[in-house]
């Protein structure tokens, strides 16, 4: 078995973190190469979180179009949190990265999995190579609720899957899954039109794998 390959992680919300790693890993590359191919319809149809390679694959879809909320949705809690990363921050901090690094766009868009991700309970990483050089992503795995009543989401955030769903033994055979979540008060349910309980992978580090 041989030995990982050393890398360090770097972090979007520091300021330098992924102009950084991808400024690294296109320093070679001339500037008649930057066209980002804009995304089929296809990928943006295929937008979800439900592994670490389609969570990736989302980020892509977000920076290809140029639709940074979305990018930021790809982000995990924590993340942001930890980096004091808001949607409006990361939109303000996307513009200024990309307008300091240009090349920066087409490492992004550019980058492919090696491998499938490697899971370990509820975390997970994924090598990716971008024009000769190799990055590693982190995500985690996290819950979480949204209800909407019609264009408007009146509750959003934190919600244990387990906590919030029950399973029941039917007697002609087969099972029954229930699913509840409190409501903040005001909240009408007649008119409430989606409830959604997901456990996603999301984006919970950037990092540039060293080689020797």
């Amino acid at each position: 078995m041989s030995p990982s390959r050393p890398h360090r992680r770097l972090s979007i919300g520091a300021g330098r973190g992924l102009s950084l790693l991808l400024a690294l890993g296109l320093s070679g590359t001339t500037g008649c190469c930057l066209f980002v191919r804009p995304p089929e319809a296809r990928e943006l149809l295929d937008v979800g979180f439900r592994t670490p390679e389609q969570a990736f694959r989302s980020f892509q879809v977000g920076w290809r179009a140029d639709e940074p909320d979305l990018e930021h949705r790809c982000l995990a809690r924590a993340f942001r949190t930890r980096e004091g990363v808001s949607r409006l921050t990361y939109r303000e901090f996307r513009a200024r990265i990309v307008a300091e690094e240009p090349l920066l766009r087409l490492g992004i868009a550019d980058a492919r999995a090696v491998g499938p991700a490697e899971v370990r309970g509820d975390r997970a990483r994924l090598v990716l190579e971008s024009h000769g050089r190799r990055l590693a992503i982190e995500f985690v795995r996290e819950d979480g609720v949204e209800v909407w009543a019609g264009a408007q989401c009146v509750h959003f955030g934190d919600a244990n899957l387990e906590e919030h769903t029950q399973v029941e033994d039917l007697a002609a055979g087969g099972r029954r899954l229930w699913a509840h979540v409190e409501l903040p008060e005001g909240v009408d349910a007649g008119g409430l039109t989606e409830l959604r309980l997901a456990r996603e992978w999301k984006i919970d580090g950037f990092g540039l794998i060293e080689t020797r």
